[in-house]
């Protein structure tokens, strides 16, 4: 689950996400990090994983 937010004034604009600690479950658990949009719609992630034994 990411949690996202943003800011705008005017033109100027910008987007940031989370990854929100915990979330990620089966494949996907130990998973962290952060997105950003460079434009409407197109989002980068940037993770990695925690694995666990």
């Amino acid at each position: 689950m990411i949690q996202h937010g943003g800011l705008a004034n005017g033109d100027d604009r910008s987007t940031v996400g989370t990854v929100v600690p915990h979330s990620g479950t089966a494949d996907l658990a130990g998973l962290s990090g952060h997105a950003t949009e460079a434009r409407h719609g197109v989002l980068t992630l940037t993770y990695t994983f925690d694995r666990q034994p």
